[in-house]
């Protein structure tokens, strides 16, 4: 239950790869949001929400025990982040996404767009999120190439850098 998340092209993504399936961890229930309170949670987001429900390719875990959600997060082939540009997400997900090894599709994030060019397969520009839709297809067709055992080393290796006790 986020109000930055950039529905349309989240559910643009989805509708496009009928044949993906796209599972979605963590609260699903505004009124038992931690993020906002139940009257910030905006029409869109209710909206985005309902129509998850109803997209057969979509599962909806709901909130999970982080060793759940670890174990899961491993089954997967690629994970998406998908904000609204405008706010320019750069947070700690992103180093626990890159310690999973596998490929992330995401929107623009300053913190690794010219730092760290090909750690993530984003959309290049800092305005919207057009080209997201386009590069989820390329990399999901593709996952043999993003995934390769020396891609997924490359990313853990990264993470490794930025735990607690690397630092």
């Amino acid at each position: 239950v986020r109000n930055d998340l950039d529905i349309t092209t989240f559910i643009k993504i989805i509708r496009e790869h009928p044949d993906k399936t796209f599972e979605f961890w963590g609260e699903n229930d505004f009124k038992k949001s931690n993020i906002h309170l139940p009257q910030d949670v905006s029409r869109e987001t209710l909206a985005f929400l309902d129509t998850l429900r109803r997209l057969p390719n979509v599962i909806l875990h709901g909130p999970v025990s982080s060793s759940d959600l670890a174990r899961g997060i491993q089954e997967m082939d690629a994970l998406l982040i998908c904000y609204n540009i405008k706010n320019d997400q750069n947070h700690h997900k992103v180093l626990e996404y890159l310690g999973t090894g596998k490929v992330i599709v995401s929107n623009y994030l300053s913190a690794y767009a010219e730092r760290y060019p090909g750690l993530i397969e984003m959309v290049s520009s800092k305005e919207n999120n057009d080209e997201l839709p386009g590069i989820f297809s390329k990399v999901i067709n593709n996952l043999e190439l993003y995934n390769t055992l020396e891609n997924q080393q490359k990313r853990i290796e990264f993470a490794k850098q930025y735990t607690y006790g690397s630092n």
